[in-house]
């Protein structure tokens, strides 16, 4: 395992088994001001950029959200508003709420793939959600909240010509996986379908085509 995977496994085992708000009256931060020093000093830059130092400098979105969760349990404002602001501008450029996956400082421009990641997403949108909560920040939870509906809309394929005795599914190949479409066929028929046929159409989607076979 690279420094870097080995570094972030580290931080994400630190961050599942230390995630509980911090409130006023418990004891100090989840993660010490010498643990998350340790870990700034390494991955994180004055922008808030958080580094794959093992990988050409670049950023990735899961990377952001490791810092915006781990400055979240250390307690720095400062430093989670540093990352979430290099987030925000940098990375937040695709019209559906979501972040970019990368962020290559060799490339002009610094994003040349649009794609989002789901796990980034996620991380980001609870390191926000969290802060949100127990900072009393509205701008923080209104984020979060934002983020997490685009995460829905973007995993959830679509249902279309629902007639007759089946119905048609499109899906995207690109945010979405084939299992996608029969969880949404399946709850679409509150038991089990059946697909029919799987076809790809000019306008860049795949259709399944599903009948009922199962209500519960």
């Amino acid at each position: 395992m690279s420094g870097w995977a080995n570094a972030f496994a580290i931080g994400f085992a630190l961050a599942v088994s230390l995630l509980a708000p911090i409130r006023p009256g418990l004891a100090g931060p989840a993660v010490t001001p010498g643990e998350w020093s340790l870990y700034k000093e390494k991955f994180l830059d004055p922008a808030g950029r958080i580094i794959d130092n093992a990988n050409g400098g670049i950023s990735h979105s899961e990377g952001q959200g490791y810092g915006l969760l781990l400055s979240y349990l250390a307690g720095n404002r400062g430093d989670f508003d540093r990352i979430w602001a290099f987030t925000r501008t940098e990375m937040m450029v695709r019209d559906d709420g979501l972040a970019a996956w990368k962020w290559d400082p060799a490339a002009k421009p610094h994003i040349s793939d649009t794609n989002n990641a789901s796990d980034g997403d996620l991380l980001i949108a609870y390191g926000l959600a969290l802060a949100g909560e127990a900072w009393h920040r509205p701008d923080l939870t209104q984020a979060a909240t934002g983020m997490a509906m685009a995460l829905a809309a973007c995993q959830t394929a679509k249902i279309e010509n629902a007639a007759g005795g089946t119905f048609d599914i499109r899906y995207d190949t690109l945010r979405h996986g084939s299992l996608d479409a029969d969880v949404a066929a399946n709850r679409h028929c509150h038991g089990a379908a059946t697909m029919v046929s799987d076809t790809a159409h000019d306008d860049g989607g795949h259709y399944r085509n599903y009948r009922c076979t199962r209500r519960r």
